[in-house]
């Protein structure tokens, strides 16, 4: 029974794929700097602050997305 739940399961379903882990210094940089302004937007108490830092960390996550 299990054998055969497993070899449907296997044709049915495509195996996943684990993401391989990228090794661009420039993407590793905006990553710690996009990181970095998360943890100033959270910190901060002044909500001009915050929606400045929200605009540029948005700015850097769409230049990672764009070099990935």
């Amino acid at each position: 029974m299990q054998k055969a739940c497993k070899e449907a399961a296997e044709s049915t379903l495509e195996k996943k794929v684990r993401s391989q882990k990228i090794e661009n210094e420039e993407i590793k940089q905006l990553s710690e700097k996009q990181s970095k302004l998360c943890n100033e937007i959270n910190s901060s108490k002044s909500e001009k602050e915050k929606v400045a830092k929200r605009k540029e960390r948005n700015t850097t996550l769409k230049e990672i997305h764009q070099k990935i």
